[in-house]
């Protein structure tokens, strides 16, 4: 080690703290499950969406209730993004304004960035986001400490891990 340099040590996520009998473990909490049906306030490509999300979690119990205004949030900037996308699709990135002099005649047009450009942006940085927090990317599922389970490997690595832990306990 060169001096100077600090070592500064890894993090331990709490799964493996409770699997190593650690004191700093938080408690595993539970809650209720999300509801199937999809929050107020939420238009129809929005709800698709929900029910979209919501199924593709229901096996694991992943989504609780506690995740459902995150949800909302992400569906509602979801539905945003896709109506300004299908704008910009129909109206195209760039449109024409009518230039008036001081009569209200049109002297000539000038381009201009469609605003449902900003709009699409936006949404698309909040999907992002709240997509995030829900574990919808792979580089989140694993900060988060999810791994998936085919149906051929039914167990984690950590159930696999607490088995050949107790076993050795037991020897």
């Amino acid at each position: 080690m060169s001096e100077g340099k600090e070592t500064v040590p890894k993090r331990t996520s709490n799964a493996a703290k409770l699997l190593g009998d650690s004191p700093n473990a938080k408690p595993v909490t539970t809650a209720e499950p999300l509801s199937k049906r999809p929050a107020a306030g939420l238009d129809k490509i929005a709800q698709k969406e929900w029910r979209r999300i919501r199924e593709a979690f229901s096996n694991s119990g992943r989504l609780t209730e506690l995740d459902e205004s995150v949800l909302a949030l992400y569906c509602a900037a979801f539905s945003r993004w896709k109506k300004a996308e299908a704008g910009l699709i129909e109206q195209g990135e760039v449109i024409w304004l009518e230039v008036r002099d001081t009569h209200g005649n049109v002297t000539h047009k000038k381009p201009v960035v469609n605003p449902l450009a900003k709009i699409a942006e936006s949404a698309a940085r909040q999907v992002h986001k709240f997509g995030e927090a829900l574990g919808l990317s792979p580089a989140s599922r694993v900060k988060q400490g999810l791994e998936f389970k085919s149906a051929e490997h039914s167990e984690s690595i950590f159930d696999l891990l607490k088995k050949a832990k107790s076993n050795g306990n037991s020897q």
